[in-house]
């Protein structure tokens, strides 16, 4: 059976033109024009929004916090560079946690006064307000390690904490905006809690100040933070010179307490420090805290140094944070008293922000240049299409095929090249052989017989 003959290609009848998509490389161009749009647009904007608490404005932060600037604005900007409600959550979260860490261990307080406040939480005594009784209710558990460690419950307590002492902080999106504290207030949540002739209330409320400082607060703002808590939390003090029990002061119509007014806790920082004391046991510590805690000498203060809210700080109540001298930072004043703020992280973050605009300019431009080299140097060439391919193609076939001509007898025998021959038509020999000399086995036929 001989081999299908091969159909010529109609080089012809194909259209003449190509069939690569154009509209591939106006897409890829189209997109890069996006992308370096959309990079050109979003880094400026992203430095320069000041709603998000943006790197510029970190670096225009003053060294001393700004009256008009909450706590808990300012230094969740300095301590972790952008003032979000994530950031904020996590200020506050570090400094809950850090106060736990010494809630939970027993120390002294204003020397003499051993306060174990342990017994709070780990359901010991009827302390704990459910639905209005006295239960015990544990707020920790022992671990397979014999440690101790917090249950759910204990957590949950530390989620609602941080949502309070957000608003106490003066978040302006934790807390307020973002998973503002709906629970109960503090003074029915201490209701079984007596507090009466201890200092476990103040010994509580210095943790927090501790945590407040491991947390990245100045002393200053520390001591303020702490007064907040005993003039909001602690005993009041009436005329007659009687203690009143604690959380009576908070207001019954609001479950968060009022706002930290600076200018009124620290013009009434001696009376509050009074309230330390107000209704205790006499455990040898009024004298003590007379002495240490409102009779310093002012005169060996410099003049041009702020005094701290509370002179001396108690001593050390929990091994894990450090005691931290309650030295003031002096606030740099020009010639007229007023502070002078420190326009260098302001020109330095201009310059920045200069200094990027002007690199993405430049890459958008370099795009563009090299973009238009691309369609010069893409319009210069030669436009081949399949028709001229076939073309060349067929063209170029001679001499890429051997010289030697190959074809097939009836037997499918392969036959070499045809003899030459002169022009009187005889053959030359030793060139070639007839195309009916078979150069491969021979074909021998017989018949009936046997004969060949």
């Amino acid at each position: 059976m001989s081999a299908p003959e091969k159909l010529p290609v109609d080089v012809e009848g194909f259209p003449d033109h190509d069939f690569t998509p154009k509209h591939a490389d106006r897409f890829r161009r189209r997109r890069r024009l996006a992308i370096a749009a959309v990079l050109a647009l979003a880094i400026p904007t992203f430095l320069l929004t000041v709603d998000t608490g943006s790197p510029l404005e970190y670096l225009s932060l003053p060294s001393t916090r700004p009256r008009d600037t909450s706590m808990c604005d300012y230094y969740a900007q300095r301590t972790r560079y952008l003032n979000t409600a994530a950031t904020q959550k996590s200020l506050v979260a570090a400094i809950v946690d850090a106060a736990f860490e010494g809630v939970l261990r027993p120390g002294d307080f204003l020397k003499g006064s051993h306060v174990d406040l342990t017994r709070y939480f780990d359901g010991s005594a009827n302390t704990t307000n459910v639905d209005g009784v006295a239960s015990r209710v544990s707020f920790l558990a022992t671990g397979r390690d014999g440690r101790t460690h917090g249950n759910c419950r204990f957590h949950m307590m530390k989620e609602g904490m941080y949502r309070y002492f957000a608003g106490l902080l003066g978040c302006s999106r934790y807390g307020n905006t973002v998973d503002r504290y709906d629970g109960r207030s503090m003074r029915e949540v201490h209701k079984y809690m007596d507090f009466e002739g201890t200092f476990d209330w103040a010994f509580f409320n210095h943790q927090f100040a501790l945590g407040s400082l491991a947390a990245g607060f100045s002393a200053r703002d520390a001591e303020l933070f702490e007064l907040y808590l005993i003039d909001t939390f602690g005993p009041r003090v009436d005329a007659t010179g009687r203690g009143q029990p604690c959380f009576d002061g908070l207001s019954s119509d609001s479950v968060l307490p009022p706002p930290l007014d600076e200018a009124s806790v620290a013009a009434r920082a001696p009376e509050i420090a009074k309230q330390l004391f107000a209704g205790t046991r006499s455990h040898g510590a009024p004298t003590v805290i007379k002495r240490t805690v409102i009779g310093r000498q002012e005169a060996s203060r410099p003049a041009s140094t702020p005094p701290p809210l509370l002179p001396t700080p108690p001593p050390l109540t929990t091994p894990l944070l450090a005691p931290t001298p309650t030295a003031t930072v002096p606030i740099s004043t020009d010639a007229s008293g007023e502070k002078s703020h420190n326009i260098l992280p302001v020109a330095l973050g201009a310059g920045i922000g200069a200094g990027i605009g002007v690199i993405i300019i430049g890459i958008v431009l370099a795009y563009f240049v090299i973009r238009k080299k691309r369609i010069q140097r893409r319009k210069s060439m030669p436009l081949m299409t399949l028709k001229s391919g076939l073309e060349m193609s067929k063209a170029d076939a001679p001499a890429r095929n051997p010289s030697r001509r190959v074809d097939r007898s009836e037997h499918g025998n392969v036959v070499g090249k045809p003899k030459d021959t002169d022009a009187s038509g005889s053959s030359t020999a030793g060139k070639g052989h007839k195309k009916h000399d078979s150069v491969g086995v021979r074909s021998v036929r017989f018949d009936g017989a046997g004969n060949e």
